[in-house]
């Protein structure tokens, strides 16, 4: 970083959050990472040491595990577009509108 670079322009849009994630035993709170392009969405570790992206307001992981935390925010950014393109945000989606949105042939991020 040079002399001139500030912290918010390395950052530029990321910023941390509390994500209360499900799991069959109980809900618990894990720290994500956001950015303000993906309203709705986070970069989770869960299992500990792999990356997910997990979905807010639900708490639900909406993809595979990854082993690098920049693989997940691809496509994190990747699920962002999918849902801009069908007009959807996020971020106002509920269990059951994520599920439709995975689940349509025309949201498919590999």
């Amino acid at each position: 970083m040079s002399d001139k670079q500030t912290t918010d322009e390395y950052a530029d849009g990321l910023s941390e959050i509390a994500v209360q994630i499900q799991n069959q035993v109980k809900n618990h709170t894990v720290l994500g990472l956001t950015h303000k392009s993906c309203p709705g969405l986070a970069v989770t570790m869960r299992p500990f040491g792999y990356f997910t992206v997990t979905h807010i307001n639900s708490g639900l992981k909406i993809c595979n595990v990854y082993e690098r935390a920049s693989s997940a925010l691809l496509v994190m950014s990747q699920f962002a577009l999918v849902a801009a393109m069908k007009n959807k945000s996020w971020s106002e989606l509920d269990q059951k509108g994520v599920v439709d949105l995975i689940q349509d042939p025309g949201c498919r991020v590999r």
